[in-house]
């Protein structure tokens, strides 16, 4: 079942609508999270062209998308404990993908041919979940990582408030 407050979506230049989101909510035998990213692609006139869910058996979810001026879409979501981005054609074939950061609630965005994400990273020394900071990524559309900064930094190795 689709995650009824897991659901995003964006709009194309030719009038379809991509919807994504999480399916498939459970745990494995070890109780660790498990989840599929739904994927799917609106026509103009409101049919559904295609859908897709990726089940890998570990933890998948879309957090936020955004569409290239190709009509390529590129989704933000989480793969396990890390952020999850990856670019998806027209047709909904991932044409790459890329991990990174701590897999938190994170943000995507298209500038012309940029990719721009905003996210959570763990702070270097630091057990995972004591310390965190906002960075911004920001990618070519081949998936070239082009910089990093960080953009908030509590400075202390504590959790950034919530």
């Amino acid at each position: 079942m689709l995650d009824p407050y897991a659901i995003h979506s964006a709009a194309a230049a030719d009038g379809s609508i991509w919807i994504g989101g999480t399916t498939n909510k459970g745990r494995s035998y070890a109780s660790a999270p498990l989840s599929d990213a739904y994927l799917a692609k609106v026509g103009p006139d409101g049919h559904l062209v295609w859908e897709v869910v990726i089940a890998r058996k570990r933890e998948n979810s879309i957090f936020d998308m955004a569409i290239l001026p190709s009509g390529d879409a590129v989704i933000i979501g989480r793969e396990d404990d890390a952020n999850w981005l990856a670019r998806i054609s027209g047709d909904g074939e991932i044409l790459w993908e890329k991990t990174f950061g701590l897999g938190e609630i994170a943000s995507v965005a298209v500038l012309n041919d940029l990719i721009a994400v905003m996210a959570f990273e763990a702070v270097e020394g630091e057990a995972k979940g004591a310390g965190a900071r906002v960075a911004l990524w920001r990618f070519e559309t081949e998936g070239q990582l082009l910089d990093h900064h960080v953009v908030r930094d509590d400075g202390a190795g504590r959790a950034l408030p919530g």
